[in-house]
């Protein structure tokens, strides 16, 4: 499957027809007066990490306090992403952060040839530099998704006709979801970078099947041309891993990523 969650997250195959539909504000609180300081403190184990709709911050593993403290608790977050459905995730979760998407255009090679799953996390870095270039404060967050079968990635399509060819070949397939993630503390430089990887079965396509999602203008912006969580589902027999990766941002990873930062900031102390 290429690389695996740097976390270890638990591996569970799920049918896209148990994962919940509604989307719905998780929890009661009024979150928006919130800092954010959200860290594992001991919380519950998600127990369906397949959909971040239902997901509440507790249930995810965080805990969100108001009140000051050392290491990530002083940070403002900074989602160096432009992406509507990573800022649905991070808002769903509980947390309180401000977009400052990446200012330059994603590199078009890089100078050694890399797997899928480390593309992902290069991509990631350039993002969470480049957005760190332009600021002095903050926790820096960084994502970058692509899909990919035997070694070939597939990124955003470029247009419809991009969009067919894709789906056409991940059709019937057993392919992988790489997200890479960075945090990036811009102040100190300290950067902890990892990579989620989960697998996806998609069912055979129709044509017809795959010209009305074209129609749909559904897959633009997509990696692999498709959105699991906008109707893409319907293609999909069964994931293996987080459901909220292949949307594009590690729920799983995150929590573990948001706790070694707040581990390493204890011993600046």
């Amino acid at each position: 499957m290429g690389a695996r969650a740097s976390a270890g997250v638990e591996r569970r195959g799920v049918a896209t027809s148990s994962l919940p539909r509604s989307r719905r504000d998780v929890g009661g609180s009024p979150r928006s007066s919130w800092r954010w300081y959200c860290v594992r403190r001991g919380g519950p184990e998600v127990r369906d990490p397949y959909s971040f709709n239902n997901l509440s911050t507790q249930s995810a593993g965080f805990r969100c306090e108001s009140g000051t403290g050392r290491s990530v608790a002083e940070h403002e977050l900074i989602l160096a992403s432009g992406s509507p459905r990573r800022a649905q995730i991070l808002r769903e979760l509980g947390f309180q952060f401000r977009v400052v998407p990446s200012p330059i255009e994603e590199p078009l090679g890089f100078a050694r040839p890399m797997s899928p799953a480390e593309l992902a996390q290069a991509l990631s870095v350039f993002k969470a530099e480049a957005v760190g270039a332009s600021v002095r404060e903050g926790l820096i967050l960084a994502a970058d998704t692509v899909a990919a079968k035997d070694g070939e990635v597939f990124g955003k399509p470029s247009d419809r006709a991009d969009a067919r060819r894709i789906l056409q070949a991940l059709s019937g397939t057993r392919h992988e979801v790489h997200t890479g993630m960075t945090l990036l503390d811009a102040r100190t430089g300290r950067r902890d970078t990892r990579v989620d990887t989960t697998a996806v079965v998609m069912r055979p396509l129709r044509s017809d099947e795959i010209e009305s999602y074209l129609d749909s203008e559904a897959w633009v912006g997509k990696a692999g041309a498709y959105g699991i969580q906008d109707h893409g589902d319907a293609f999909v027999e069964r994931i293996e891993g987080s459901f909220s990766n292949v949307v594009g941002l590690s729920v799983e990873l995150l929590r573990t990523m948001l706790k070694a930062f707040e581990n390493a900031g204890r011993g600046d102390d």
